[in-house]
């Protein structure tokens, strides 16, 4: 047998808080850094790159969503004339405003 969930059914439930989510969905937006990083010295080339995000705090507000903190940029170059390789992380405050 079926059991139906009308809003006329008393619910039992041992919880004090419920969380309901409606129409959840994903939004995805690109967010411009306008900073330079990188070597000062042209005989550096860049092999690889990698971006932390773990750090940035978000909050909605409104039709807003803001987004600020730290943001890790991880850079690893090798010296074009002496094949040496080397890493530098560099560190670079976000801070934006995301409409929804």
């Amino acid at each position: 047998m079926k059991k139906s969930f009308l809003t006329k059914n008393n619910l039992k439930y041992d919880k004090k808080d419920v969380v309901v989510i409606k129409n959840k969905e994903n939004i995805n937006k690109q967010i411009n850094v306008k900073d330079n990083v990188g070597t000062t010295d042209e005989k550096n080339r860049v092999v690889s790159y990698s971006v932390e995000t773990e750090h940035l705090n978000t909050k909605v507000a409104g039709a807003n969503l803001y987004i600020d903190g730290p943001l890790k940029i991880n850079v690893n170059f090798v010296n074009k004339d002496t094949g040496i390789a080397d890493s530098k992380t560099y560190d670079l405050l976000v801070d934006t405003t995301i409409p929804l």
